[in-house]
Order: structure tokens, then sequence, then C-alpha cells
């Protein structure tokens, strides 16, 4: 059985992994997000292997050409010293059967990959403070009102950012697991017990091990943590973090108001928005044209809103907006009209 370090040679020798970790090669990056999509452990694996290469790429400065024809010359001998096949499938990563001295020889070029890497950065000086400012740069991401968006983050984790959200975190971000949320996403992290995940809003952050969780932190609403698998520990901001928090479990859920942590009830619906459906749950006229107008990227007013009745309840998969508007006026006992982009909703008399 082959250890890990040996795993992870194989990955940083593989020319379409390399494509893959510094995104180069549309083909290959398809190629591996297939391998990866289901495989927890490949996934980690390829995520340290790729923090290795890009902090290869970062370290880009002027090279030696008599080093870097070394470099090439050495890792084509041994290449061509044995053959070796690299095969991966959807659920393991396999390979012929291979000497010891061979694996010594790969790991060989490892450590003069690192090394290399290594000198170069730190006896540049001007280079260095280019990689450090690569490494501090803030990546950011967000979705318009109708769009919802899946983003890989470089540890491997995965997020789903709903409609009207932005996310943002550091490229170096193997080091710094912290992302800042306005909106709503949901998280699915791979575990790290050395470097908890973060996600912080304007009012109250996130923290994890590796688990898989909702936070609805859209401005002018209550914020909320729903935990599907592992559990989170919330802390509101502008308080002891270490005498106000609380930790919920999986199936367990925490408002956020006004920096009072307020234990919930789970709602799976309340999260189905990732898998594309609307709901709808007891919410008055005011939320529910909020919803309306992140989903599908419309604009609502509403006329005469003390003569809609209540609340109202419902999922919506496929159907459209008018279908949507019309089943819902009848229980609201409210009419509507569209206008291009725009939605009146007027209730009856």
């Amino acid at each position: 059985m082959e250890t890990r370090q040996e795993e992870l040679n194989k990955l940083l020798l593989n020319t379409s992994f390399r494509n893959w970790a510094l995104n180069t090669n549309s083909r290959d990056i398809k190629k591996w997000e297939s391998y990866l999509k289901n495989d927890i452990e490949l996934t980690q694996l390829a995520a340290e292997a790729k923090n290795i290469v890009i902090q290869i790429e970062l370290s880009d400065v002027k090279k030696q050409p008599e080093d870097f024809d070394s470099f090439k010359r050495l890792e084509e001998k041994l290449r061509n010293e044995e053959e070796k096949v690299f095969v991966v499938s959807d659920h393991n990563i396999k390979s012929h059967k291979i000497r010891f001295n061979y694996l010594i020889k790969i790991a060989a070029v490892l450590s003069f990959i690192i090394v290399f890497s290594g000198l170069l950065y730190f006896n540049t000086e001007s280079n260095s403070e280019e990689s450090k400012l690569s490494l501090t740069e803030i990546i950011n991401k967000h979705t318009q009102n109708g769009q919802q968006l899946t983003i890989t983050l470089p540890d491997g984790s995965k997020v789903k950012l709903n409609s009207n959200s932005s996310i943002s975190y550091p490229r170096d971000f193997f080091h710094n697991r912290k992302v800042e949320l306005d909106g709503e996403a949901f998280f699915t992290v791979v575990r790290d017990e050395s470097n908890p995940f973060k996600v912080t809003t304007s009012e109250f952050a996130t923290e994890v091990l590796g688990t898989s969780f909702n936070v609805m932190a859209y401005k002018n609403t209550k914020g909320k943590v729903s935990v599907s698998t592992g559990k989170v520990k919330v802390s509101p901001y502008g308080y002891d973090e270490d005498n106000k928090y609380k930790i919920i479990k999986k199936e367990e859920a925490l408002i956020i108001n006004n920096g009072n942590l307020e234990s919930a009830e789970f709602n799976l619906d309340e999260i189905l928005w990732k898998d594309g459906v609307l709901v709808f749950s007891n919410e008055s006229i005011y939320t529910i044209s909020a919803k309306i107008q992140r989903w599908f990227n419309v604009k609502v007013s509403i006329n005469n809103e003390n003569l809609i009745a209540g609340e109202f309840s419902g999922k919506y998969a496929n159907e459209s907006l008018e279908e949507i508007l019309y089943g819902m006026g009848y229980a609201l006992n409210f009419s509507f009209e569209m206008e291009g982009n725009e939605i009146i909703i007027n209730g009856k008399k």
C-alpha cells in the first residue's frame, strides 16, 4: 500500500493534475472535477498537492536557464528510465507495480522542485514582495438576482452561492480558511482539524472543522445558521467569543438577532434553494416579494397590502413566475400585473 507521500508525489508529477491545479486547461479541469466529485480522500490529497503547485507558481522569478534546463533533463530522465502508467478512475488513484528505487527518484524530483522554488523565493527580494502581495490578494465572487453559483475553494471545499450574494476569501486560503459572506450560501467543508474553516458576516461568525451547513445573512433580515452534517460554533460580533457562543449540531439551527443567539427549528425546506427549489414557509407578502426579486431578478411593488391575507407556504421546482403568482394570489387575495421586469401586486377589495 502506498504512503501518502508517494501518492502526493505522483500527483505533482502528473501534467494533467498540474493543469487542473493552475486552472490552465479546461479539459483537465473538467476531468479532475469529475474525479474529485465523490472522493473525499482524494479531494484532501489533491488540495494538499494543489497548494504545493500554487506555491511553486507564485515563486515565479527569473530562473537561471542552466538550472531550469537541468531540472527538465532530470525530470525527463526519470520519466524515460522506467515505464510508468498512471491511471485515475472515478474512485481511486491506481498505478502498476513500481520498484522502490523509482519511488526514491520521484521523491528526489519533488525535493528538487520544492528546494529549487524555495531558494528562488527567498533569494530574490523584489519578487518575494510580489509573491507576498499575490498571497494576500482577496478573491471575490458574487451573484446577481436570478443567479446561483457553485464555487470550489482552493482546499476543495464547496460553496453554493444563492442569488444576490457574495463571498470573498484570500488566495492563500490553505493558511487562512476564512470566507466573508454577504447574503446566503451553503457550505460543504473539507475537514482539516489543524486549520478551522470560518465564515464571517456583518453580524456573526461561524467556525467549523468539516461539515455542511447553510448561512443566511442578507441585509435587514435576521441571520440564521442551519447545520446538515457535523457541528459548528456560532459567535455574534461585539461580544467576547469565549463567553457568548453556541455550538449547534446536525439538524439544528440558530437565529442571530441583534447579538442574541436563539435556538430554532431545523427546516430542510429552507435550504432546498441549493437544489433549485423555491420555498415559502409561513411567510408574509414582504418576505415573499423579497425572495421573488432575488430568485427571478424582477422588481416587485405592492399596493393595498392591508387587503392581502395572512401568510403563505409552498414549494416550486420548475414553475414559472406567472404560475407561482396565480396560485399565490388565489390564496392570499391579490391580483398582479407583469410589465417587463416589474411585478405589481394589488390586494383585492
